[in-house]
């Protein structure tokens, strides 16, 4: 039976800040869609600033 190496802190801290950022992604990308309507594409260059709630 093969057992899988134990995930070392480098690798759970680069997991989560990429699933931070992702997240972060998703949110900007709903704000922009919710803004201009599904059908128009995001321009490449664009920056959405993301609306906190709280």
């Amino acid at each position: 039976m093969i057992t899988p190496l134990p995930h070392t802190s480098n690798e759970i801290r680069f997991a989560a800040t990429h699933s931070a950022a992702f997240q972060r992604g998703v949110t900007a990308l709903a704000q922009y869609i919710a803004r201009e309507g599904a059908n128009k594409p995001v321009p490449r260059g664009h920056l959405e600033p993301i609306a906190i709630e709280g």
